[in-house]
C-alpha cells in the first residue's frame, strides 16, 4: 500500500473516531425520547407509526421511517451505538466528499488545501450550529444524513461522472419524501441548472432529469400529507397567519435574525468571487446567484406558523453556501484569488494549530456535557429507588459547562413542567412530572 494511501486512511480514521467520541458524549433529549419510546421495530408497528405520522403530523416519510427504524428503547445500548457509528461514518464521508467536490478530486487529504478547507469548515460549522445539530441524534437522521446523501449523489454523478438512472430515481424519491425545505431548495437549484444549460446550449445530464422528476413526485406526496397541515395548526396555535404576514415575517427574519447574519456574509462573499471570476459567463453567474437568493425564501409559506428560524432548518444553506465558496476559491484562475490561496497554503501550519485548538475546545465541552449527563442519570436512579414521581433537576447545563457551551445543541428540559420537552422526558423516564430548578 502506498504511503499516501496509508496517510489518507489515518486521516479518515481520525475524523471518524473523533466524531464518534462526540456522538458518544451527546445525550438524548427532546424528540429523541418519543422515538425511542415507540420501539417501532421490535413492536412490529414501524409502518403503521410512519403512516400515522403522515396522517397526523408530517409527510416526511423517509426521514420518519429512518428515525423510527433506528431508535429503540427496548435495545437502547445497541440502538444508540448503531446511530453513533453511522453518524460518525457519515460525517467523515461528508467531509471527504465535500473536499473532493470543491477541489474536483485534485488534492490529497494530506495536502495543505485540505487543512485550509477543514479549518474553515470547522470554524463556520461550529459557530453556525451545523456540527451541534449534526450530533443531535434526531436532527442527524432527519436533516444531516439527507445532506450527506446529496453530497454523495453529486460526487457520484458530476465528479466521478457515473451514470445510474436507478440510483438517481431512488435518491430523488428519498429526498422528495425527506424534507420539504430540501425539496424547495433543490427544485430552485435544478431549474437554474436547466435554464443555464438551455441558454448556453449545453447538454443536460439525464441522471439529473430522472432525479428531478423523482424529487418532484416525492415532494408532492410529502406536500399533500394531511399531517403537515395539522402540525402547522398546532404550531400556529390561536394565531391566524396569512401569506402576506408570512412574507413580512420572513423578510424581517432574513434581515435581523442572528442565524441569518452568517448567510449574509457568505452570500456577499459568493457575489464577490463571482465578480472576480472571468471564466464563468455572466448569464450563468446571474442565474445561479438569483437562485441562491431565492433559496432564502423557501420557508416563506410556513415561517409564521413555525415562529422563526432554527439552526437545523438552515443547515442545508450553510453547507451549500460553504461548498460554493470553496469551489469558487479552489477553481478560480483570478490572480488575486490564486495569490490568496497561496498565502493560506503558506499559513497552513498556523491554521492547523488553530484547527486543533478548535477541536480541543469542542471535545472539552462535549466531555463536560457527558459528565453533566452522567450526574443527571445518577439523580434519576436515586429518584427511581425512592419512587419519586415529581422530580426536580437542579442544574442548568449552561451553568455547568464552560463558556464554549455555544458549540453544543442541547434542548434541555425547562423550568416549566408542562413544557413539551419536560413531558417527553418525564414519560421516557417514568415520572409524572419533571422540572429544572436552579
Amino acid at each position: 500500500m502506498k504511503k499516501q494511501n496509508i496517510l489518507n486512511i489515518l486521516i479518515i480514521s481520525a475524523i471518524a473516531l473523533g466524531f464518534l467520541f462526540l456522538n458518544f458524549c451527546q445525550p438524548i433529549f427532546a424528540d429523541d425520547f418519543g422515538r425511542l419510546s415507540a420501539s417501532a421495530l421490535t413492536k412490529g408497528n414501524l409502518i403503521s407509526i410512519v403512516y400515522n405520522q403522515y396522517l397526523n403530523w408530517t409527510g416526511r416519510v423517509s426521514a420518519e421511517y429512518l428515525a423510527y427504524l433506528l431508535f429503540n428503547k427496548d435495545h437502547l445500548v445497541i440502538s444508540l451505538f448503531i446511530i453513533d457509528i453511522l453518524n460518525s461514518i457519515l460525517f467523515s464521508i461528508f467531509i471527504i466528499l465535500s473536499f473532493e467536490i470543491v477541489s474536483k478530486d485534485q488534492y490529497e487529504l494530506s495536502s495543505k488545501r485540505f487543512v485550509i478547507f477543514f479549518f474553515f469548515l470547522s470554524f463556520i460549522f461550529l459557530y453556525s450550529g451545523v456540527i451541534g445539530n449534526a450530533l443531535w441524534k434526531t436532527a442527524a437522521i432527519q436533516y444531516f444524513w439527507g445532506i450527506v446523501l446529496l453530497v454523495g449523489y453529486y460526487y457520484f454523478i458530476f465528479i466521478r461522472q457515473k451514470n445510474s438512472i436507478t440510483f438517481s430515481i431512488l435518491v430523488g424519491i428519498f429526498i422528495g419524501l425527506y424534507n420539504e425545505i430540501y425539496v424547495g431548495v433543490l427544485t430552485i437549484l435544478l431549474l437554474a441548472y436547466f435554464l443555464d444549460c438551455k441558454l448556453d446550449n449545453k447538454s443536460i445530464n439525464r441522471n439529473v432529469v430522472y432525479f428531478f422528476v423523482a424529487l418532484i413526485v416525492g415532494g408532492v406526496i410529502l406536500a399533500v400529507a394531511p399531517g403537515n397541515y395539522k402540525r402547522l395548526d398546532v404550531l400556529a396555535g390561536s394565531r391566524n397567519i396569512d401569506l402576506l404576514q408570512n412574507i413580512k415575517f420572513m423578510w424581517q427574519l432574513l434581515i435581523y435574525h442572528p442565524y441569518a447574519k452568517l448567510l449574509h456574509y457568505m452570500l456577499a462573499f459568493i457575489g464577490l468571487l463571482l465578480m472576480l471570476d472571468k471564466d464563468i459567463r455572466f448569464k450563468t453567474k446571474f442565474i445561479y446567484f438569483a437562485a441562491l437568493i431565492s433559496f432564502l425564501f423557501v420557508l416563506t409559506p410556513i415561517v409564521g406558523q413555525y415562529g422563526g428560524l432554527n439552526q437545523r432548518v438552515l443547515m442545508i444553506y450553510y453547507v451549500l453556501f460553504f461548498m460554493i465558496i470553496f469551489g469558487l476559491l479552489y477553481n478560480s484562475k483570478n490572480v488575486f484569488i490564486v495569490k490568496f490561496i497561496e498565502v493560506l497554503c503558506r499559513l497552513s501550519w498556523l491554521l492547523l494549530i488553530l484547527l486543533l485548538f478548535q477541536l480541543w475546545m469542542l471535545f472539552s465541552v462535549y466531555d463536560s456535557l457527558h459528565d453533566y449527563e452522567s450526574q443527571r442519570q445518577q439523580l434519576i436512579h436515586y429518584y427511581h429507588e425512592r419512587d419519586v414521581k415529581s422530580a426536580s433537576f437542579p442544574v442548568d447545563y449552561r451553568l455547568y459547562l464552560d463558556k464554549n457551551y455555544r458549540f453544543v445543541y442541547f434542548d434541555d428540559i425547562t423550568f416549566n413542567e408542562n413544557d413539551w420537552r419536560n413531558r417527553g422526558f418525564a414519560n421516557y423516564y417514568g415520572f409524572d412530572s419533571v422540572v429544572l430548578k436552579r
